[in-house]
C-alpha cells in the first residue's frame, strides 16, 4: 500500500514539472502565432522543437516538418539543417538509431561547410550516443575525440566537461559489453577504473562552468560506476544527488535512466518494495517520452522482481508486456524515410516554382524592352514622317516588300513543319516495317542453331559456343520486340480504363517476379499507407509498366538484397515507388535515362540482356496514363524510381473510407 501511495505522489510531481514545462511551451506557441513568416520564426519554432523534445515527441515531430517547409520556402538553409538536427535527437531518444543517425548525418555535412564549430560540437556528441548505444565503440571513440577536440580548441569549460563525461560513458558501456559477453571480471573491471579519472575532470570543468546539468549526469555516470565496483550505498548517494538536479531542470528523459539504476540498487539489496517503486517512476515517464526502449526494460525488470517475489503470474504478464514491445521495436517502420521523400517532394517543388518564376520574370523583362524598342522605333518613325512626307511612298512600298517577304517566309516554315512531320511519321512506321522484317532471320537462326545440336554429340566448347550464339538470338528478339512495342505504344491512342485494387494488383506483379529474384536471393517488400488503395487506368500499360521497371531492379541488384515498393496515396494522385539496393546511377545516366538505346553505365549483375529500350517504353506509358516518372539516385546507392499516377477524388475518398473502416473497433 505504501508503493502505491508513493506512486500516486510521483504522478503528481510529474504532473507539476510538466506544468512548468509547459508554461515556457505556451510563451514561445503565443510567440510563434504573432510572428511573421521569416527566419526569426524559423528559429523560434526549431526553440520550441528542443523543448518539446523532452516531452510531445508528436508534436515536436509536426514541428519539425513545420520548420523545414517554411526554411525551404525562404530559401534559409541554416533553419533546414538545424531542424535535422533536432530530428537526429528525437529519433535518439525514441530508439530509432537508424533515423537519427540520417538526420544528423545531412546536419554534419552542413555544419562541417559552415565551419560552425558549436554546432558540430553537439552533432558530434550524439552520433557518438547512436554508436555506443549500437555498441560500435571505435566509430563512437572517433567522434568523441573530434568533440573534444573542438572544446579544446574553443576553451570552452562546459564543454570540455561534457567531452569528458562522454568518453566516460563510453568506457562504462564497454565494460558492460565486456562483463556480459566473456565474463572477464579483471577485463571489464579495468574499463571502470579507467572512467573513473574522467569523471572527476568532467566534475570539475561542469563546476567550473557553473553547469547544474553537467554536474548531475557526472554524478550519475559515478553511481553507475560506484554500482559496478559494489559501492551499493555510495551508488545510491551519487544518483540522488544527480536525480535531485534532473527534477529541478524536468530531464525527464535522463529520469528515466536515473530511477531505472535506483530500482536495480534495491533489487541487489533485496528491498523490492523500493524498487518496485522507482520501477513504476521510470516506466510511467517511459510511456509519456514514447522511449520504447526504455519501456520494455521497465517491464523486464517488473517481471524479474516479481519473479524474485514469487509472483508468478504478475511476472508472466509482465514478461508479455516486454515481448509485445521488444516485437513493436524489431518491426519498426521506415516512416523516417517517408518523411524524408515528401520533404525531398517538398524541396523539388519548390525549387520547381522558382525556376519559373525566374522564367517569367525574363518573359517580363523581354516584353519591356521589346516595349520600349517598339515605341522608340514608332517615335522615330513619326519624327521621320514628319521630317520627310515626300518619302512616305518609298516607305510603303518597302513595307509591301517586307510584308510580302514574311508572308513567304510563313509559309515556307508551314511547309517545312509538314515535311518533318511526314518524315517523323514514315520513321515510325520504318522502325515497325524492320523490326517485323528482322523476326524471320533470326528465327531462321534459331531453328539452324538448333539443327547443330540435333546432328550428332557436340563438344564442350561447341556447346558453349551453340548457347552464347542462341543468347545473341534472344538479345536480338529481345531487342525487336521493344522497338515494335515501343511504335505501337507511341501510336496508340485509345486507353482501356478499368477500376483496379492496386495493392492486390502489385502484389500479383512482385508474384510472378519472385522466381527470377529468388534466384539472385534477392528479397521483396511491399509497404502502402493504406490496404485499400483503387486507381482507374490501363491495367495492360500499368502492368508492363511495373513488369519493367520491377525486373530492371531485379537485373541490376547484387545477389542477397532487397526490392521494395512503396505505395502512398495524395489529394488527387497516387505515387508508386520501386526502390533497389544496386549501384545507383551517375548524373550523366540519369540525363540519358529515358532516351532511347541508351545503355547506361551500370551492368546487370547476373548476366542478363539490355536493349535499352525498356525506360523509354516505360516514360512513353507513364504520360499515356496522364501520370510523370522520376528518378532519385547515387553512385552506390542504389536507385529509387518514382511514379506519380492521377486519381480521382471519389476513388481517393473510397480509400480513406475503407481503411477507416479496418480501424473502427466492433
Amino acid at each position: 500500500m505504501k508503493r502505491y501511495l508513493l506512486f500516486l505522489s510521483f504522478l503528481l510531481l510529474t504532473f507539476l514539472d510538466m506544468m512548468g514545462q509547459s508554461h515556457k511551451v505556451d510563451s514561445l506557441k503565443a510567440l510563434l502565432s504573432a510572428s511573421k513568416e521569416d527566419t526569426n520564426k524559423v528559429q523560434l519554432l526549431n526553440e520550441l522543437i528542443f523543448e518539446l523534445s523532452y516531452g510531445n515527441k508528436h508534436e515536436a515531430l509536426d514541428r519539425v516538418w513545420e520548420s523545414v517547409a517554411l526554411s525551404i520556402k525562404l530559401q534559409y538553409d541554416e533553419g533546414i539543417y538545424e531542424a535535422y538536427d533536432l530530428l537526429g535527437i528525437i529519433y535518439l531518444d525514441k530508439g530509432d538509431l537508424d533515423s537519427a543517425e540520417m538526420f544528423l548525418l545531412k546536419a554534419m555535412v552542413y555544419f562541417e561547410d559552415q565551419e560552425d564549430e558549436r554546432k558540430l560540437f553537439n552533432v558530434y556528441q550524439k552520433l557518438g550516443q547512436v554508436h555506443v548505444d549500437r555498441k560500435s565503440y571505435k566509430i563512437a571513440s572517433n567522434y568523441y575525440k573530434k568533440e573534444l577536440t573542438i572544446a579544446m580548441r574553443l576553451d570552452d569549460p562546459q564543454m570540455i566537461g561534457s567531452a569528458y563525461n562522454d568518453k566516460a560513458s563510453l568506457l562504462i558501456s564497454k565494460g558492460w559489453d565486456r562483463r556480459n559477453s566473456v565474463r572477464d571480471t579483471a577485463n571489464y573491471i579495468s574499463y571502470f577504473y579507467d572512467a573513473v579519472p574522467y569523471i572527476y575532470q568532467s566534475i570539475e570543468y561542469f563546476k567550473k562552468a557553473d553547469h547544474p546539468k553537467g554536474v548531475a549526469l557526472a554524478y550519475g555516470n559515478l553511481a553507475i560506476l560506484q554500482e559496478e565496483l559494489y559501492e551499493l550505498d555510495a551508488s545510491m548517494h551519487s544518483m540522488s544527488h544527480a536525480i535531485s538536479y534532473f527534477e529541478r531542470m524536468n530531464y525527464k528523459s535522463y529520469l528515466v535512466t536515473a530511477y531505472n539504476h535506483l530500482n536495480r540498487i534495491h533489487q541487489k539489496l533485496n528491498q523490492y518494495d523500493s524498487a518496485l517503486y522507482y520501477l513504476d517512476y521510470s516506466l510511467a515517464l517511459a510511456i509519456e517520452l514514447e522511449s520504447k526502449i526504455d519501456e520494455r526494460n521497465a517491464y523486464a525488470q517488473l517481471s524479474d522482481v516479481y519473479y524474485s517475489l514469487g509472483n508468478y503470474k504478475l511476472a508472466y504478464g509482465y514478461h508479455r508486456e516486454f515481448d509485445e514491445i521488444n516485437n513493436q521495436i524489431l518491426a519498426r517502420n521506415k516512416q523516417a524515410t517517408i518523411d524524408e521523400l515528401e520533404v525531398q517532394y517538398a524541396s523539388r517543388r519548390q525549387q520547381h516554382d522558382l525556376e519559373i518564376q525566374e522564367v517569367e520574370n525574363r518573359h517580363q523583362k523581354i516584353i519591356i524592352f521589346s516595349g520600349v524598342v517598339l515605341l522608340t522605333a514608332m517615335l522615330v518613325v513619326i519624327l521621320i514622317f514628319w521630317r520627310k512626307n515626300q518619302n512616305e511612298r518609298q516607305l510603303n512600298v518597302l513595307l509591301a516588300q517586307k510584308s510580302g517577304e514574311l508572308r513567304k517566309s510563313n509559309l515556307l516554315t508551314a511547309q517545312q513543319n509538314a515535311q518533318l512531320t511526314e518524315s517523323y511519321n514514315e520513321q515510325k512506321n520504318l522502325m515497325a516495317v524492320v523490326a517485323h522484317d528482322l523476326r524471320a532471320p533470326l528465327n531462321n537462326l534459331k531453328a539452324l542453331i538448333g539443327l547443330v545440336g540435333a546432328v550428332g554429340q557436340l563438344t564442350e566448347e561447341q556447346d558453349e559456343l551453340n548457347q552464347k550464339a542462341l543468347q545473341v538470338i534472344e538479345g536480338g528478339e529481345s531487342l525487336i520486340s521493344d522497338m515494335v512495342n515501343l511504335t505501337r505504344f507511341e501510336n496508340t491512342i485509345e486507353l482501356r480504363k478499368e477500376e483496379l485494387h492496386l495493392n492486390s494488383f502489385l502484389a500479383e506483379i512482385l508474384e510472378i517476379h519472385t522466381s527470377y529474384a529468388e534466384r539472385k536471393g534477392i528479397r521483396f517488400r511491399m509497404n502502402a499507407d493504406s490496404h485499400f488503395i483503387y486507381v482507374e487506368t490501363d491495367k495492360n500499360h500499368l502492368t508492363r509498366i511495373m513488369d519493367n521497371l520491377i525486373s530492371n531492379a531485379i537485373k541490376f541488384s547484387p545477389h542477397d538484397s532487397l526490392v521494395e515498393v512503396q505505395v502512398m496515396t495524395g489529394l488527387d494522385h497516387v505515387m508508386i515507388s520501386v526502390v533497389d539496393q544496386g549501384p545507383g546511377m551517375s548524373s550523366e545516366d540519369l540525363n540519358q535515362a529515358f532516351q532511347r538505346f541508351k545503355k547506361l553505365s551500370a551492368r546487370p549483375t547476373g548476366g542478363e540482356n539490355s536493349t535499352g529500350l525498356g525506360l523509354s517504353i516505360v516514360k512513353t506509358l507513364i504520360e499515356k496514363l496522364g501520370g510523370e516518372i522520376t528518378i532519385e539516385s547515387n553512385m552506390g546507392m542504389g536507385t529509387s524510381f518514382l511514379i506519380k499516377l492521377p486519381c480521382s477524388e471519389v476513388l481517393i475518398e473510397r480509400s480513406q473510407k475503407k481503411t477507416g473502416s479496418m480501424s473502427d473497433p466492433a
